[in-house]
């Protein structure tokens, strides 16, 4: 089973010398969860996304967003032409 914790749903705030993150998990399940980072956390996020596999990761979901609205049209062209 796989629960859902958006991360970009989340309330930041600060807390002390921590980066705090609520949010909620679920559906199934409705959970409260917080994460708390300090300035080692973000350094290692940082190195972590600089790695190759992060990279080509943003790329190609970067990539994939600019495509979205030329997908879209060229679906509507074979629509088109099978009317």
């Amino acid at each position: 089973m796989t629960l859902d914790m958006d991360i970009g749903a989340t309330t930041p705030s600060v807390e002390r010398d921590k980066l705090v993150l609520r949010g909620k998990i679920g559906p199934p399940v409705n959970w409260d969860f917080w994460i708390k980072m300090d300035d080692r956390d973000v350094s290692n996020i940082v190195r972590i996304a600089m790695k190759k596999p992060s990279i080509k990761f943003a790329f190609g979901y970067i990539s994939g967003v600019f495509k979205k609205p030329f997908r879209k049209k060229e679906e509507e062209q074979k629509e088109e032409k099978n009317e």
